[in-house]
């Protein structure tokens, strides 16, 4: 495996969320996934590290209400309030949330302008913000910000959104759902039993964008959950960025869906998650010669977590690395294991309903 060049987006503001001590989010997970990377030795050779910076009230309009921004500078003042049950106000929430959303716009401008290769944001993969109100732990919604930025200013035509977070982007999708210079595809799991309860196989977009959404629920996860997750990107990323012709890719890369985290019901491992980062990556190469931007996500059990970002950002780099046997405990899928029943039928809609599917 020869090394690849590759951005990072690094900015130690990444860490001051203030949601408090009880809550799931913690800039700890931050710190701790960028020093790995160093210990790792994946920070040496060819790559770039560069802070964000911050999204301005101008580029966070692209996405959002005037009034949902005025609101979220208020509380952000106070430290009082609520966005959503899970998503309580605290001071400088607004600027926090803006170089966040800074670090996703910084990373796709310098691989869309300067660098032509792909940049990850250690930050960032807000797909629960609307326009009009948060949650999910999310304030702004910079994959769709990013997205909406390119094509305001006429750089790309047709942008692809890939999320592999647990938790199903519903604002991103709800942005877009009515695009066509929007692709978006989602791994994730079912809404049945997971928040925010959507993103189901039959949600495939509604007029002009209709088609132009693409959802794959897994059910709950077996031994067999590795399997079900590279069995289906493999079926659907390649056949639907080549027929799409995307100019840009953002890919939000959640790793909540690890067999250790408490967030979620599936069982993906790390191995899991590098076969998928393999899929993708070529598929960046192929479609737009390395333009592409890869936000953080979901990530709850900070030992995994942070393994489990060092593992997909290791493929991007080019680099090999040992993942220590207690992270995932040797149970990713047998190579015998096959996928349930229940994939092969939501593949089989996706190809009856989605024309790049066909």
């Amino acid at each position: 495996m020869g090394t690849r060049h590759l951005g990072i987006i690094w900015d130690e503001r990444f860490c001051n969320v203030g949601f408090g001590p009880e809550h799931p989010v913690s800039g700890e997970r931050y710190k701790e996934t960028f020093s790995l990377l160093g210990k790792l030795g994946i920070l040496k050779e060819n790559i770039i590290i560069s802070e964000a910076k911050p999204a301005t009230e101008e580029e966070l309009l692209l996405v959002h209400d005037p009034n949902y921004v005025k609101n979220v500078k208020k509380m952000s003042e106070t430290g009082v309030g609520e966005l959503s049950k899970d998503t309580p106000a605290f001071r400088g929430m607004h600027e926090y949330a803006c170089v966040c959303v800074g670090g996703t716009l910084t990373g796709a401008r310098m691989s869309a302008i300067d660098h032509l290769f792909p940049f990850v944001s250690m930050a960032g993969g807000y797909h629960h913000a609307f326009p009009d109100k948060g949650g999910g732990f999310n304030i702004y919604n910079d994959i769709a910000i990013t997205a909406k930025w390119f094509l305001k200013n006429e750089i790309f035509e047709r942008i692809a959104i890939i999320e592999t977070d647990a938790h199903h982007g519903n604002g991103t999708q709800a942005i877009f759902y009515r695009d066509p210079n929007v692709l978006t595809i989602s791994f994730h799991e079912t809404g049945t039993s997971l928040y925010p309860g959507t993103g189901f196989v039959n949600e495939i977009g509604e007029k002009e964008g209709k088609g132009y959404c693409i959802n794959f629920p897994f059910e709950p996860g077996s031994a067999s959950s590795d399997i079900e997750l590279v069995w289906a990107v493999r079926k659907i990323i390649p056949k639907a960025l080549r027929n799409f012709l995307p100019d840009f890719i953002i890919w939000q890369a959640g790793v909540d869906s690890h067999i250790d985290d408490p967030l979620s019901n599936l069982r993906f491992t790390t191995q899991g998650f590098q076969e998928i980062t393999k899929i993708i990556l070529k598929a960046i190469d192929e479609n737009t010669k390395g333009k592409a931007i890869i936000t953080a996500g979901g990530g709850y059990n900070l030992k995994s977590a942070c393994w489990s970002y060092a593992s997909i950002i290791a493929i991007l780099a080019g680099k090999r690395i040992y993942i220590p046997e207690e992270v995932d405990q040797n149970r990713y899928a047998s190579p015998n294991a096959v996928p349930r029943p229940y994939v092969f039928e939501q593949l089989r809609y996706l190809e009856k309903h989605v024309s790049f599917l066909q």
